[in-house]
Formats: structure tokens, sequence, C-alpha cells
């Protein structure tokens, strides 16, 4: 009969305003690398609805999971002296600790409760404290009332360092807070075997070089020259017992011989002793000394560590080539205890363990493209602003859609997806979403993020999590006809596979806006009157905290805009909200919110005097939506912050540096570093051939001309054969300033020139300028260009 678990109780106090919290728990007496963990944090115990954070269980490397991840990890598994010991750790965002609500009185603590759960049963619970906290309070609410008493202050203890959970057999459980005292008699037993095997390794160092330990007979152990003797050196003589060599005063020493276990053994018996003169035998001393001797051999290898080479090929690619399309190799003398390839901006793009390759990442120079976030403001605006600037345009932007859904669909919160019966179907047919985020597909649903204004079938790209990767699929809501009815349907070629209930699923934006994309968010209006009635807007700055992480962390240039109220009686007495929320982005993000050149964010520069937008700035009978005017002043105010503020957007040409940095760290020893660089060129390729069009040539039309060439430069000279009739093309990016002037088989021609978006070999958008040069051309027709810059 399997016994009730014990539970321990710890309260936990955590700072809110931290970059991040992290809590470490070693348990003892169980390996959980393949046990399902879980933890809640709620208001009290059986409080309804979902948990205000619900950590589950990640593991780096699998669905884009890091060390840094929101979730329980288990940082490390350990046998020691024979018993198991597992290091857990929560780590919670600041985000999710900032969104969870203040309680009480300003100036006293947030209390919640939490329980961790292991494979199942709960196995800790306790407090969840927030105590009030100076730093970083800016956003904290500043309409309750304080604490005017200090006798009703509770004294919070400070957040310790971690804890260790002792599990048995018998399901009991021991709690001890780390530094407070031992943590069990098997961890304390483990902890004094280890100091032994120290100490003892340590002596064995200093005579390791001598001679060997172990001998075959008497006279190997007598030729053994009196220069190697020394004082405490043991030889075992193969068969006979083991001898411990003594210096003497007078003369060149002495052998003498030690007790086997078996005479040790009978010595105890016939004295009533317990055999407290027993020694190591002999299988303990030759694994000490395999051990010792491996040691300084490894220590020699480490100590002569040096990259002899460091090569990656190809040394000229495609901007949007990813890291795996290179080659990379490399030499040491010496042998490294870890490696690491990473990128001159710092951008680590190969993790490498001792002597093993791990996963690569994908971030490498592409073109540049506009990502719009935001609601119908934004999307109505978005196509006018992409095309004064020259960019492709991705838009996530959807009407009536909330800041907590734009976080969701740009990949800055996480989105799960369950299907009927648990399958993707094959190419070609659409399967039913059940559930998103836990909840029904409707609008009610905070994480319906097809649910909008729009009408029509609204779609956005996904990578779904499925068993050994991910599949690219189409998300669809058919918002005319099905209303509260999500599809699903994955790209050409995928077979049908089992989906894992609430596997994860990443949109593609996530992988725009790790790019080199320009990002403009404007989000918040939707949630204006949803959120906190005292104006404090915790939830739309948690997730523009979201969204500008996702940015930051791929070092985006970002134009952050506030919104404005609607010119109506409702959204008029919400003006001093707004106002504070726009002073808090500029506090909060200053390097990245929209400032025209008079200082001005959009808001301030498009308002009148009472704070509203302008009719003649508004489309005709309504409150809020820009007209072409409206949208205009938009543009030219971005514009300007463009110049003032924001770099370049990226060039034609790149080049990355890798560097191979080979590391060699010994306790005791100093490390040793050996580093190798070599340079990549990433470049946008110009195209030249026949294509059997006079008009609307394509992405692959363009990209399968016989010519290409790196687009680095404007003047060339170019011959080609037509292979089957059809007419001459000259492409090249945008972003190239137009040829001067071309000849054609010597004579001089005026071709006609189009502006297109081809989708490049790797995947990238990119503006190109394609030339008409010739009427259609028979097969075989030899033709000559000269481009003249």
């Amino acid at each position: 009969m399997k016994s009730q678990p014990m539970t321990a109780r710890h309260d936990l106090t955590v700072w809110r305003n931290d970059d991040y919290y992290e809590y470490l728990i070693r348990v003892i007496g169980l390996d959980l690398t393949n046990t399902a963990l879980a933890m809640e944090v709620r208001r009290g115990g059986d409080v309804a609805g979902a948990p205000l954070i619900p950590l589950a269980k990640v593991k780096e490397g699998v669905n884009g999971a890091t060390y840094e991840t929101q979730g329980i990890h288990v940082r490390s598994v350990k046998v020691i002296n024979g018993v198991q010991e597992t290091l857990v750790a929560f780590r919670i965002d600041r985000g999710t600790l900032q969104a969870l609500p203040y309680l009480g009185e300003r100036g006293s603590a947030s209390d919640f409760e939490y329980a961790f759960v292991i494979g199942g049963q709960t196995r800790l619970r306790g407090l969840f404290t927030l105590p009030a906290h100076a730093y970083r309070s800016d956003a904290a609410p500043a309409n309750r009332q304080p604490v005017y008493d200090s006798r009703y202050v509770r004294q919070e203890r400070a957040p310790d360092p971690g804890l260790t959970l002792t599990i048995s057999l018998q399901s009991g459980v021991t709690l001890v807070i780390d530094g407070a005292g031992l943590v069990s008699a098997s961890a304390g037993q483990a902890d004094a075997a280890a100091e032994r095997a120290a100490e003892a390794l340590s002596q064995l160092e200093a005579i390791t070089t001598k001679i060997p330990r172990a001998v075959d007979s008497y006279a190997e152990r007598e030729a053994i020259p009196l220069a190697m003797r020394g004082n405490g050196l043991r030889v075992y003589v193969k068969g006979e017992r083991d001898f411990e060599w003594s210096d003497l005063l007078f003369g060149p020493g002495s052998w003498t011989g030690r007790l086997t276990e078996e005479e040790l053994t009978r010595r105890a018996l016939q004295h009533g002793t317990q055999g407290q003169d027993t020694i190591d035998g002999l299988p303990a001393t030759l694994a000490a000394q395999a051990g010792a001797i491996a040691d300084l051999q490894a220590r020699l290898s480490f100590s002569t560590l040096r990259v002899e080479s460091f090569t990656v090929t190809p040394s000229q690619a495609e901007l949007g080539s990813s890291v795996a399309s290179l080659a990379m190799a490399w030499s040491y003398t010496g042998t490294p205890s870890g490696q690491l390839i990473e990128r001159s901006d710092g951008q680590r793009v190969t993790g490498i363990a001792p002597f093993e390759r791990a996963a690569v990442a994908e971030k490498l120079p592409v073109p540049a493209g506009v990502l719009i976030i935001g609601d119908s403001q934004a999307w109505e605006w978005a196509p006018e602003y992409a095309a004064a600037l020259g960019l492709p345009l991705a838009l996530s932007a959807r009407p009536a859609q909330t800041i907590f859904k734009q976080a969701i669909i740009v990949g800055a919160d996480p989105l799960t997806v369950t299907l009927v019966n648990g399958m993707l179907p094959a190419a070609g047919t659409k399967a039913t979403v059940t559930l998103v985020n836990g909840g029904v597909t409707t609008a009610a649903n905070p994480a319906a993020i097809l649910h909008s204004a729009l009408t029509g079938v609204d779609t956005i790209q996904i990578d779904l999590a499925v068993a050994g990767g991910t599949r690219r699929c189409t998300l669809s809501h058919d918002i005319t006809n099905a209303l509260d009815t999500y599809k699903i349907e994955q790209a050409a070629g995928g077979a049908a596979v089992a989906v894992a209930d609430g596997a994860l699923a990443v949109p593609t934006f996530k992988a725009m806006a790790a790019t080199t994309h320009r990002v403009v968010i404007m989000a918040g209006h939707n949630d204006m009157r949803r959120d906190d009635p005292a104006g404090s807007f915790i939830g739309i700055r948690a997730r523009t905290d979201s969204i500008m992480a996702l940015c930051a962390d791929n070092l985006n240039p970002v134009q952050l805009n506030d919104f404005w109220p609607a010119a109506n009686a409702e959204e008029i007495a919400l003006i001093p909200y707004i106002q504070a929320h726009s002073q808090w982005l500029r506090d909060k993000f200053p390097g990245a919110i929209a400032i025209d050149n008079a200082g001005r964010t959009l808001w301030e520069r498009l308002r009148q005097s009472d704070k509203t937008i302008p009719a003649s700035l508004r489309k005709s009978g309504d409150s809020l939506h820009l007209n072409a005017d409206g949208r205009t002043a938009w543009t030219a105010h971005q514009q300007e912050d463009n110049a003032a503020h924001r770099a370049a957007v990226a060039p034609a040409s790149t080049t990355a540096t890798f560097t191979l940095r080979a590391r060699a760290a010994i306790p005791g020893l100093p490390v040793v570093e050996s580093t190798a660089t070599a340079t990549v060129r990433f470049s946008n390729k110009g195209h030249a051939g026949f294509i059997d069009k006079a008009s609307g040539i394509t992405s692959a039309d363009a990209n399968g001309m016989a010519l290409s060439w790196w687009a680095e430069s404007v003047a060339r000279t170019l011959t080609t054969t037509a292979a089957a009739a059809g007419y001459l093309w000259y492409s090249q990016p945008s972003s190239q300033a137009d040829p001067s002037a071309f000849k054609v088989n010597g004579f001089a021609v005026t071709p006609a020139k189009t502006l297109r978006n081809h989708t490049t070999a790797t995947g990238q958008v990119v503006q190109y300028a394609d030339f008409l040069l010739s009427n259609r051309l028979s097969a075989g027709a030899v033709m000559s260009m000269e481009i003249f810059a």
C-alpha cells in the first residue's frame, strides 16, 4: 500500500520589480529529469479560475527554451555517495511578477499562496509574498490608502537563497533552508566522503609522477632507484601485499609491509577490536591511482591548449542565410574543457559542450523590413508608412485587437493550441483547434488572437511543435461564416502527425521580430476601458514590457507610439490616465518612444487644446480613426523621428565576424583561453538573363535567371545566351543606386523599370528594381550588357 506523501511548508518572499526571480531547491532522494513538475500561484487555496502564475517544466533547447526561460528548470542531477540529488530552479520573469495585483494598503505586502507538485504529488506549499519595495515602484497604483499605523506593518523577512527537500522512500519529506544546517544524514556522509577522497587524491598527486603503483615481483620493487623512493611511497607487489617506504635518518631507508584485509580481520577477531587500523583496499587504491594519473594527463593537455585553425565557408553568402548553411571547422593543440562560437556583436551563434557540437542559432544579417504591431489605427496606417520607407511590410496589427493578443501574435507571450483528436492532418486538410492557451476559441478568450473587427478569413503562419521538431502551419479564422471556429492546416508536403494537447505554436512574426526589421508599436487603446478603472494600466504596461523585451533581445530599431482618446465624453474623462501612461512610456523607454523635431510624441503632435484629435484629421463621423491627412501627419512624425534618432535601414551588404573561443578551466590552475576569428561577407544578389515575359516577373523568375552576382557595386559587364526564346531582364536591389546608362551589344538602351518585392532564395523579402532591356529574342541569341554606375 502506497503511503500518503508528506508536504513541507516554506514561505517565499519575492521582490516584484527585480529583473527576474530565481529560487533553487535541492531535492535529495529523486532524479527529476523525466518527472512532471508544476507550480501554481493563486490568491489563496481553492480560488477558482486560472492561476495567477502557472509554472511548467521547461528544458533548454526544447521549443526554443533557454537557460533564462520562465518555468521550472532541472539545473543538474548528481549521485553523491549513492544518493540522487536534483537541483531545481523556479524562474519567473519580471513582467509576470509585475502583473500580479497589489493587495491591501499602500506599503503593505501582497500575500498569495503557491504549491509545488512533483510527479503529481504536492511536496511544498506556503505563502508567496511580494513585500512593498522602493525599487522600480513607478507603476504601483497610487490610489491605495497608506498604512498609517506602524503596528500593523508586518516585518517581512528577506528572500532566502534556496532550500533542500529530502524525500525518503516512505514518502517522508525533510525541509532545510540552505545555510541553516546539514541537509540530511546521507548528504552529510556524502560530503565527508568527498572531502576524504579529495584529501587522498591530493596526497597521491604529490608522488604520482615518480613510479608505477604496482609491480609484478619483489625484484621489480628492489629495482626502483633510491632517488625515486620518497617517504610514504607505497608499492603493491602483485599477489603479495602493499609496502610503504620509510626514509631513515642514517642509511637509505626500508620497506614496511602493510597488513592485508584478511590479516586485519583475523587480528580484530583475536583481540576483540573493531579493526580501527583498516586501510584502503587494493581496488580503491588502484582506482585512485588511475584517476590521479588521468587528472594529471588532462591538466597537461589543458595547459598546452591552442587553437591552430578556424575556418568558416563559404566566405560570402546571401543575406538571410542561416548559420546552419555555413561550414565551420577548427583544430586544437591540447584539449578544451569548453568552446563557443559567437558573432562579433556578442550574439552567441553556436554553443558547444565539451567535444560535442550543439544546436545552432539561426540569426544572421537579413534585409530590413517593417513590422507593425497594434490595433485598427496602426492597421489602417501601416501600408502608407511601409511605402514611405520603401520597405516590405509585415503586419501583425488587427482592428479591435487588445495588447494582450498583440503580445501573443508576435511571440512575446506564449501561444498553445489543442487540436481535435490530437492529430494534425496531412497537407491539404484542415483540423479544428479546440483550445488556445487552454480556453475555447471565442471572443471571451483573451488569447483568441484572430478575433478582431476584420471580415472574411484571417490567417497567420505558425511553427507548431510536434514530436521531433516543428511543422509550418496556417492558423485561420473565418470571421464572417464561423465566428468561434479556428482551423489549422500544415504547409505543402507535410504528412499527418500527432500533436500533444497544449502544443506550443510560435507565430512567424516572432522570427521577423528576431531579424533587423524596423518595428513600430502602437498598443493599448483597446484595453483602456478594460484595465484597472483607476488608470494604473498594469496589464497594458506588462504586455508592453514583453513586446519591448522581445525587440530589445534582438537589437531591433523600435518606434513606440502613445495612443489618444476618442472625441467622446467617456474617453475624454480618461485623459488624465492616458496622459500619465504616455509619460510612463517616455520615462520607461526614452530611446524607443517616437519623438518629432519639436520633441513631441505622436499624440502631442496631433491633438488640439482639449487633447482630442481634431475633426480635420479624423474620418467623417468617426471620433477616433485618422483620415488621409491624419495618416500623412503620422508618417511625417515617424520620419522626423527616423532622421533624428534611428539608424539607417540595414545595408545591402554586411560582414559578420565569428570568433571561436576555447577555454581550459581547471580548479587550482589559471584559466587558459585561445581564440581565432573568421569572417563571412553577406550580400544581396543581382540577376540577369532571359525570361519569356514582357512584364510581371515573379520571385522564381528573378532567382532563376542565368546570371547572378553579389550586388555590392553597380558597374559591370555581362554576357548571356538565350536557352529559349524570351526577353532580356536585369534586376538589382532597389537599395542600390540606379545605373546611369545601359548598353546592349554596344547600343544604348533606355529600359522600362519596375519596383517589385521579391522573395530571395534565402526566404527574405527584398525590394528589387527590374529593368526590361530588350524585345523578345530567339533561342540562341547571345547578348552582352554594359551597366554604368
